[in-house]
């Protein structure tokens, strides 16, 4: 999923893993044998996921369009 790195960090909050059933069943291994890797990475997902916003996405949203509309005006001259 295109963003999910930036989302999740390092390993912070989540695990990325491969769409297959062993990529999953690793994970969910990884996770069902260690209760503070799991406190760990749930706290780090709440907090990475406070930091998405509905401001932020807007504001995301009109400097991407500045840049556009910056490039086109640079290549109109």
């Amino acid at each position: 999923m295109s963003g999910i790195e930036e989302l999740i960090g390092q390993d912070e909050g989540g695990i990325v893993v491969e769409r297959t059933s062993q990529s999953v069943g690793d994970a969910v291994a990884k996770l069902a044998v260690d209760d503070d890797l799991r406190a760990a990475m749930g706290a780090a997902a709440r907090r990475r996921a406070s930091e998405y916003t509905w401001e932020r996405s807007v504001e995301a949203i009109l400097a991407a369009y500045s840049d556009v509309l910056g490039s086109q005006r640079r290549v109109r001259a």
